[in-house]
C-alpha cells in the first residue's frame, strides 16, 4: 500500500492523515467499514423496497 492510498484511505475514513497506524491495520478498518456499510445498505434496500399499504376512506 502507497503513501498515497495511505493518505486517501485516511481522509476517506475521518482519519488525520498524520496519525501512525501501520498499513495492514488501516486496511483491515477500511474493509470492515466498507463491508458495514454494505450490510446497512442491503438493510435499508430491502425495507424500502417492500410496499406500503394504502388505505383510503370512501365514506363521504
Amino acid at each position: 500500500m502507497g503513501r498515497k492510498e495511505i493518505f486517501t484511505l485516511k481522509l476517506q475514513m475521518g482519519i488525520s492523515p498524520s496519525a501512525q497506524i501501520e498499513p495492514n491495520v488501516l486496511r483491515t478498518m477500511w474493509q470492515q467499514l466498507t463491508f458495514e456499510s454494505e450490510n446497512a445498505h442491503r438493510t435499508r434496500s430491502s425495507t424500502v423496497s417492500q410496499p406500503v399499504p394504502v388505505t383510503t376512506n370512501l365514506h363521504g
